[in-house]
């Protein structure tokens, strides 16, 4: 039984995750209140999942910041996420405007098919943010941002959103501006959102899986378990979000099957206090990254 949960339980849930989205619009729900609705589900299945099969048993009690971390899940969402959509409302909206009104069209090929189209979202949000990730890791004031989100010292599906809401504003500039600036197409996006978000969650959660061959095309929590390592060199790669692509073409992919992984998180650890967590990037110097 478990060995059949470690290899079935991406597609299932992923499939479920695609399936239960469009069955509430179809519904009559709002996308946003049908995706959230969604997001919250597939999280409570992975943290059971992280008690059934967990891919290290000493991870399963956690680190004890689960409140800290459900409280960077709504101060991200409600003001970065918020202030990130509003930025990219005034530039990447005046821009969009502006090259509909010139080339009488939108630049986004609104005309492909719309599977293509959703692709294409995937190649660029993902694009967008590789290089906003892999700045955070370059440049040290960035760092401090995104240190909260490396200063776990147990993975878990809760780590995905434990993020600065200044993290989370530049995340929205990054990964969806340059396609609003473009004309890409709300219902397009969210076919992007929803899965995005299950991997985002599935990449951070303490569950034993095998992926196969997916591995090398999904950043999965092999891939992504690496990244939040110690080890300085595991760290500085597979910045990727969802695909593996990027990385790949820029020189940062390490393969999961090939490495060996120590432990996580960071070697200055971050205020224990939530509020102390958000100013902590204004008032000290970060470690390094």
């Amino acid at each position: 039984m478990r060995a059949a949960l470690r290899v079935l339980v991406f597609p299932l849930l992923l499939g479920l995750c695609l399936l239960a989205t469009w069955a509430l619009v179809r519904a009559g729900l709002p996308v946003p209140v049908a995706a959230t609705a969604v997001a919250v589900v597939q999280t409570l299945l992975l943290l059971g999942l992280e008690r059934v099969i967990p891919y290290r048993v000493a991870w399963v009690r956690g680190d004890g910041q689960t409140a800290n971390d459900l409280g960077h899940t709504l101060a991200g969402t409600a003001v970065g996420a918020f202030l990130g959509d509003s930025l990219n409302g005034v530039w990447a909206g005046a821009l969009a405007a502006w090259a509909s009104e010139a080339l009488g069209s939108p630049l986004w090929p609104t005309s492909a098919p719309f599977p293509l189209q959703v692709v294409g979202v995937f190649l660029l949000a993902d694009l967008g943010r590789y290089w906003q990730h892999r700045l955070h890791h370059r440049f040290a004031f960035w760092w401090r941002f995104h240190e909260l989100h490396h200063d776990v010292r147990a993975m878990g599906a809760l780590k995905a959103s434990r993020s600065h809401l200044v993290e989370r504003l530049l995340q929205q500039l990054f990964m969806f501006g340059p396609l609003l600036a473009l004309g890409a197409p709300r219902e397009v996006l969210w076919w992007f959102i929803v899965p995005n978000s299950f991997l985002g969650a599935f990449a951070h959660c303490n569950v034993d899986l095998r992926l196969g061959p997916l591995e090398f095309l999904v950043m999965g929590p092999a891939n992504h378990r690496l990244h939040h390592a110690v080890d300085l060199r595991q760290s500085n790669a597979n910045f990727s979000s969802a695909l593996v692509v990027w990385d790949v073409v820029f020189g940062t992919w390490l393969d999961p099957h090939r490495e060996t992984l120590g432990e996580v998180g960071v070697t200055q650890p971050t205020p224990q206090g939530f509020v102390a967590q958000l100013v902590a990037p204004m008032r000290r110097p970060s470690s390094a990254s």
